[in-house]
């Protein structure tokens, strides 16, 4: 009986796999993406997340995250109900910015 709970556990847990993927203002693409060694920008974060099993978290850790590109859905990170993809961030506290800066010299007075 204790053998068959164990397998079952076993079969349990190996179904249900989450990621934890770090990425902070202050970290490296070339990291693992742990808390302790957290990737740099988001892209590297949806690099790794692309083709993993069961859910998925991207965490943007404190501060102002800077896009250059559109952050776009992408197939393979589509999650389910029951093993989401999500980007999260500390709340009050991580900003996702975007755009382009465009120099006041390229306007003309009216």
């Amino acid at each position: 009986m204790l053998n068959r709970a164990l397998v079952i556990g076993a079969v349990f847990m190996t179904a249900c796999t989450s990621t934890q993927i770090h990425v902070s203002v202050s970290g490296s693409d070339r990291a693992s993406g742990t808390p302790e060694r957290p990737v740099r920008t988001i892209y590297r974060a949806l690099e790794m997340a692309r083709g993993g099993r069961g859910s998925t978290t991207v965490w943007l850790g404190e501060g102002t995250h800077h896009v250059s590109e559109t952050v776009a859905p992408d197939p393979r990170l589509c999650g389910t109900a029951g093993e989401p993809f999500t980007i999260r961030g500390v709340p009050g506290k991580t900003i996702l910015s975007g755009g382009a800066e465009i120099p006041s010299s390229l306007f003309q007075p009216l």
